[in-house]
């Protein structure tokens, strides 16, 4: 008899045990698009990943101004702010207990995360090299296309995408002057690094690398008449550089950058001696998603 009571008090006792740690398992949504996921609780430390609004996580534990989470088996802190508990905001302390474990979370542990997005902007280009007295003046037109980041960490990126770029120069300084047109479908591959945070969803970063050019119109527009450049090259090699700031909206990530570009070869193919090369100056919009 006494066994019997003995063993229906342990039952009852682990019984409770499992309903008080389930009772700290307390879910929670998060209350802000593209909310960013930190190594340790500071927003210099490494960023893991982020998810989107009204995704579904386990709040650990809050002290305060930032908040445990789980979601997926993955661990990381998140602003508390960003948080909702059945409607409320989860700023109110949840549990209390030593968090000083959880935040030496191990180095080597990062979610690596794809950004899509789209891209548009202006450029003005012009050519530099052998006799290029006659396009006395840049050509002002557009780019646009689709862009992807690959984060690596908090820091380090590598950007890409398949942009429509419109290059080329103008032959005089009147408006009337024939435009020499050179449009590329181009394939960037650009290391990006990300040097200040102004705060939790703003910073600057700066971009550069390679790219590949594919020719896809070379004509010269004149007033009355269109006719083809058919000595251009195809594939041309070039390089670019930029500086720019991002900003973590509601619902999108925007950015904004300022970006010069150079061709490494002649825009011209083998037959034709002269060398001349691509150069721009272009100034982008990007919406990632």
């Amino acid at each position: 008899m006494k066994k019997t009571l003995l063993i229906s008090l342990v039952l009852m006792l682990i019984s409770s045990v499992c309903v008080q740690a389930q009772a700290q398992q307390t879910q929670a949504k998060v209350s802000s698009e593209h909310t960013a996921i930190y190594e340790s609780p500071d927003i210099e430390s490494q960023l893991l990943s982020t998810i989107s609004k009204d995704q579904q996580v386990v709040l650990i534990i809050s002290d305060g101004e930032w908040s445990l989470i789980e979601i997926s088996g993955q661990r990381g802190w998140i602003k508390t702010k960003d948080l909702n508990i059945s409607g409320k905001s989860a700023e109110k302390k949840v549990v209390l207990k030593d968090i000083s474990s959880e935040r030496n979370t191990k180095k080597n542990t990062r979610f690596k995360t794809l950004e899509p997005g789209i891209t548009a902007g202006v450029n003005l280009t012009g050519l530099y090299g052998d006799d290029v007295g006659v396009f006395s003046d840049q050509r002002l037109a557009y780019r646009f296309g689709g862009v992807l980041v690959y984060n690596l960490n908090h820091k380090f990126a590598i950007l890409t995408g398949l942009i429509y770029s419109a290059e080329g120069a103008v032959y005089g300084h009147d408006p009337e002057d024939d435009i020499f047109k050179l449009d590329y479908i181009q394939i960037p591959v650009l290391f990006k690094f990300t040097f200040t945070r102004f705060n939790e969803r703003s910073s600057a970063f700066l971009t550069v690398g390679p790219k590949i050019s594919y020719l896809v119109t070379a004509e010269t527009v004149s007033e009355n008449s269109t006719f083809d450049q058919p000595d251009i090259r195809k594939l041309n090699f070039g390089s670019s550089a930029g500086i720019g700031i991002s900003y973590i909206g509601k619902v999108y990530k925007h950015s904004l950058e300022l970006r010069v570009g150079t061709g490494l070869q002649s825009i011209n193919d083998e037959l034709n001696e002269l060398d001349k090369k691509n150069y721009s100056l272009s100034l982008m919009y990007s919406l990632f998603f």
